[in-house]
């Protein structure tokens, strides 16, 4: 391999075009050339190896490099490719083995200073008190009653869908039997056709249909038809009056549907994990949206500054969405919720519906062609973590194909 040094000027107008450093101010890169070099590597070179906890950050700035990972298929990425935009192997320690195809060149730089390089200024969060951070979005009028209704404790949160909350309480009793949970069920015909075509879906069809919801119960058990009943509830509360509102949550509620379908997907790959709660999840990952776009009734201005509301939605909805799992009593949601969008969260021990939930949310985005934002899935630690369950880079891609059934047949029943 061949160091060159790079000059701050060659370097910014060389990484400014990769999206890990899109809104990085052209200051951050004044005395980049002392911790960068311009490396011209050969076929025989091997950048990186698996396992190594090397201190540099690789980016591919021209030609192709192989991917390799022991016991997995080779990969293959270029300069051109979509997520050509991130650090090559970026985790440490490194997951692959980096195997340049041609004479390809690449930035190297210190991860000391990419960290300080690569920190964008984000949307100023919400704060504890009355102060808020700077940007134009913030001071709107439905900023501040955002922010104000819910340190007051009164942003209009959503109630746990009636049907679900009665069977909740109702299932504390010590005597609750199953012609009790069909009982109630059967009060809301709506719930009970669908929960009837849930248990002959693809999803979680026996050897033969089921015709009575007591048949349905004992095949999906008390906790799993539980889980379900409340995610056919769950479309219930993705309604609104204006068009315009009811035109996003509807949106929002078809993305719902996918990632609520990878994530069942995703949860078969063990035993540790429910089908049902991953798809109840999928659905609810984004519920606190709903108290904001509620709100957002009341001001119709929004309709023609639509960047202001993403804003909020984009800073409120994860802390708002735990927020609401969690007072509906499904704390171990409440992690997944906060997180979806923290693709290098890292927690101890196995996998968890967090990491399902990321690595579905990932494979969500995907499919609506948002790679720039993205990272590459088998990067990210979540995909790390179900690697355990036999998770790869080609199984990843089967769970695209294999989903879509299970997507075909989610639409049909939820939307």
């Amino acid at each position: 391999m061949q160091n060159q040094p790079v000059h701050a000027g060659t370097l910014q107008r060389l990484l400014q075009s990769h999206a890990y450093f899109r809104d990085a101010p052209a200051e951050a890169f004044k005395d980049a050339q002392v911790h960068a070099a311009m490396v011209v590597a050969s076929a025989a070179d091997p950048i990186l190896n698996e396992g190594e906890s090397s201190p540099y950050a690789w980016f591919l700035i021209d030609g192709e490099v192989t991917l390799r990972r022991d016991g997995q298929e080779d990969r293959s990425l270029t300069a051109a490719d979509e997520d050509a935009g991130y650090p090559v192997a970026n985790l440490r320690p490194a997951r692959y083995t980096v195997l340049p195809r041609l004479e390809s060149k690449l930035v190297r730089l210190e991860q000391s200073f990419l960290k300080r390089i690569a920190e964008k200024p984000k949307p100023a969060r919400f704060l504890g008190g009355t102060e808020m951070g700077g940007g134009t979005w913030q001071s709107h009028r439905f900023a501040l009653e955002v922010m104000r209704l819910r340190q007051s404790g009164e942003l209009q949160i959503p109630a746990l869908p009636g049907v679900s909350a009665r069977i909740s309480q109702a299932m504390q009793d010590p005597d609750f039997a199953i012609s009790d949970l069909a009982r109630l069920i059967s009060a809301d015909p709506a719930i009970a056709g669908g929960l009837l075509k849930i248990a002959n879906s693809a999803l979680f069809r026996g050897a033969e249909n089921v015709e009575t919801l007591n048949a349905a119960i004992i095949r999906l058990g008390l906790q799993q038809t539980r889980t379900l009943v409340m995610t056919l509830a769950a479309k219930s509360l993705f309604t609104a009056r204006r068009p315009w509102i009811r035109t996003r949550l509807n949106t929002m509620w078809r993305h719902a549907v996918e990632v609520g379908a990878y994530a069942t997907v995703l949860a078969r790959l063990s035993r540790d994990f429910d089908n049902a709660k991953g798809l109840l999840l999928g659905l609810l990952h984004e519920i606190g949206a709903v108290p904001v776009l509620e709100l957002a009734d009341q001001f119709p201005e929004l309709e023609k500054a639509p960047g202001i509301l993403d804003a909020v939605l984009a800073n409120m909805v994860p802390e708002l969405s735990a927020q609401i799992l969690t007072q509906w009593g499904l704390e171990d949601f409440s992690t997944g919720a906060l997180h979806q969008e923290n693709w290098y969260y890292q927690h101890d021990g196995k996998a968890d519906y967090t990491d399902i939930l990321i690595v579905a949310h990932l494979h969500g985005l995907i499919k609506a062609k948002r790679f720039a934002d993205l990272p590459r899935i088998d990067e990210t630690p979540a995909f790390s973590q179900l690697s355990a369950y036999g998770l790869s880079a080609a199984v990843s891609v089967s769970i695209l194909e294999e989903a879509q059934q299970e997507l075909a047949e989610l639409k049909a029943l939820l939307t």
